[in-house]
């Protein structure tokens, strides 16, 4: 368990959410997935919001991520939400045809926070992450143990 550090505060908020498309149509492929990916790694990067683990799924996504106690999570959302909606269907006009009334993902977010019992919990999430059917995710971090008690994904290894 790493801890974040600000200038007077050590903290470790992380929290695993999920969002869909409105009425979860699958659309997010190819160029729009890429230019998704992109849109919401700049965000994240303004707002100090660490990505810890993403995925990108066709009609969903995940986001592992470590928010900073001055940010709420809603308005990191909100912002997350409302400029990769503007910005896509800026560039790909076609989705201002299928999703009308300028909404492009659904109302709502699926939050579990995981502040309570890091190791555990985060051990789920890490894991429960890349089992969806694309992982072509955001940036994973890496986590280099030599204790007998981790687990092993490739090159990726997580104290459990």
């Amino acid at each position: 368990m790493s801890y974040s550090i600000a200038s007077h505060t050590k903290y470790y908020h992380r929290y695993h959410v999920v969002w869909t498309t409105k009425y979860r149509y699958n659309v997010l492929q190819g160029s729009l997935r890429e230019r998704l990916r992109t849109i919401i790694r700049q965000t994240c990067d303004e707002l100090d919001v660490h990505i810890v683990r993403g995925v990108l799924a066709r009609d969903h996504i995940h986001m592992f991520v470590s928010i900073p106690p001055k940010q709420s999570l809603s308005d990191v959302m909100q912002k997350i939400k409302g400029r990769s909606s503007r910005r896509l269907q800026m560039e790909f006009p076609y989705l201002r045809k299928r999703y009308w009334g300028k909404r492009f993902w659904a109302r709502g977010i699926s939050l579990r926070p995981l502040a309570m019992s890091p190791t555990k919990l985060s051990c789920a999430t890490w894991n429960y992450i890349p089992e969806q059917n694309d992982t072509s995710g955001f940036r994973p971090e890496v986590v280099h143990s030599n204790r007998p008690n981790t687990l092993n994904r490739g090159s990726i290894k997580l104290k459990c």
